[in-house]
């Protein structure tokens, strides 16, 4: 588009025939092209996007290193072991939480996911020494979702996101 407003205008003031004729116009259609090119140049990125990256990344090496620990578990010799890894492997199974999907989605079924770790398989979490899988994926969790909601704000503010 800006490429063919260009085109235009520069036909249209070369043009000694229309230049008289559509002076009034002529001149509009320039300062709306110089606003547009200002336009153009202006980022819409949030500052904090490359943040939201990085601290997803951290989160889902964390997520995909537990998912290994409590495999790892799975075929031990020691009962008791053997079981809280059948629990959490069914656990990881029933939220299916893949790192490739939707921010906000995956955010939110950590939450959920993390609760059922500190509440409900704690015991199981325990018994396998995974706690600090469990804090540290529930800080890097919190970090993404309190990046997501700051830059959510941050466009509000910016009349990019309509409420």
């Amino acid at each position: 588009h800006f490429l063919f407003i260009s085109n235009v205008l520069a036909r249209a003031e070369a043009d000694a025939n229309v230049k008289s004729k559509l002076s009034a116009q002529i001149v509009s259609l320039k300062a709306a092209m110089e606003q547009k090119d200002e336009d153009l140049k202006i980022s819409q990125k949030s500052m904090l996007t490359d943040d939201i990256a990085t601290a997803d990344a951290e989160r889902d090496g964390l997520y995909s290193g537990y998912k290994k620990a409590v495999n790892s578990f799975r075929n031990l010799p020691v009962e008791n072991m053997a079981k809280a890894a059948k629990l959490l492997t069914q656990h990881i199974k029933d939220y299916a939480i893949d790192p490739k999907m939707q921010l906000d989605k995956e955010t939110g079924l950590l939450m959920n996911f993390i609760d059922d770790l500190e509440k409900k398989y704690s015991s199981e979490v325990q018994t396998l020494s995974l706690g600090a899988f469990v804090t540290a994926l529930k800080a890097a969790n919190e970090k993404v979702r309190t990046l997501t909601a700051t830059r959510t704000d941050e466009r509000k503010a910016n009349g990019q996101i309509l409420m």
